[in-house]
């Protein structure tokens, strides 16, 4: 978490589309590690429950994707508006 945590501090910088490429490999990353501690997550849950025990949760995780969205959401468009400007210009 604390590598997901600091890629988010990092994210939520974002100011200006000049400096999108700075921004959206980091957002693109974040979005892979936390769809990939999801998939991890379903997978001990499924082992939980075969062995009959409570899921865990992970709210921190949940807290995070919940909070990132919207930035990468914005880091995406910001980042396609971008690269299609000089097609749409000319």
């Amino acid at each position: 978490m604390i590598e997901y945590e600091a890629k988010f501090k990092k994210i939520i910088t974002f100011d200006s589309l000049k400096e999108i490429s700075n921004f959206v490999k980091d957002a693109y990353d974040l979005r892979t590690l936390i769809e990939g501690a999801k998939d991890r997550i379903v997978q001990f849950n499924e082992r939980e429950e075969t062995f009959s025990q409570p899921k865990s949760e992970w709210p921190k995780l949940d807290d995070l994707e919940k909070a990132f969205k919207p930035f990468f959401e914005l880091l995406d468009t910001g980042f396609q508006v971008t690269q299609q400007l000089t097609d749409w210009t000319n």
